[in-house]
């Protein structure tokens, strides 16, 4: 699942909550800057819905963001996603809301607590999805090649950088040649299918990645 930045001005969110809890966050503009694209880690059905990015793109404890800072790019569900449960504070009572993500995190109530300390079990069971949801469907952020990978007999790519051949994953969107590591989209992605052209266009890159993207 893929998102796209659209709104990051606290002051202009529907919930007062909302506005107090990140009225405190005075970098957030910095954090998640218009037209930025996330994917998605856990969703949560509370009071208002919730999504939870890693918004420096790379590996650290995701936060959670009200969705309605976002536009949905493209709304397949990871295949590592099931349903479970989160415990959460709705008007001074904790209550017990749907959240969907990865199984260790979705049965899990004290998984996130315990990334966001950085213990060593979680990060290392994050570290695994982070990689797998990487490459899993169409992600811009890995700034793939514009050139187009050939495919021969038995599902044997060549790269057209380091002239490389390896046999690709046909269940992935994204691949990465072993040799150069260049990232290509699969000849069997079907992003097209559930993204618009135009919410591909002037994606924008914060400080923490290169350049703007501006192809498919």
């Amino acid at each position: 699942m893929l998102v796209k930045c659209i709104e990051n001005d606290i002051y202009k969110l529907s919930d007062k909550n909302l506005k107090d809890f990140y009225s405190s966050w005075s970098d957030l503009k910095e954090i998640i800057k218009i037209n930025s694209v996330f994917i998605v880690w856990g969703i949560e059905f509370s009071s208002v819905q919730f999504i939870y990015l890693n918004e420096k793109r790379e590996i650290h404890c995701p936060f959670a963001y009200p969705l309605e800072f976002f536009k949905i790019i493209d709304p397949r569900m990871s295949k590592h996603f099931i349903y479970g449960d989160s415990k959460v504070l709705i008007k001074n009572k904790i209550k017990t809301v749907p959240f969907i993500s990865f199984k260790e995190w979705a049965l899990d109530n004290i998984f996130h607590e315990n990334l966001f300390d950085w213990n060593k079990k979680e990060k290392s069971i994050f570290k695994k999805y982070y990689e797998l949801m990487q490459y899993e469907y169409y992600n811009p952020n890995l700034n793939p090649s514009s050139e187009k990978l050939e495919i021969a007999e038995g599902n044997w790519a060549m790269c057209p950088k380091c002239i490389d051949a390896w046999e690709i994953d046909t269940i992935n969107e994204m691949v990465k040649c072993p040799k150069c590591e260049t990232v290509y989209v699969s000849p069997y992605s079907k992003h097209l299918e559930f993204i618009k052209k135009e919410d591909l266009l002037n994606i924008n890159y914060d400080i923490y990645n290169g350049p703007t993207i501006k192809r498919l």
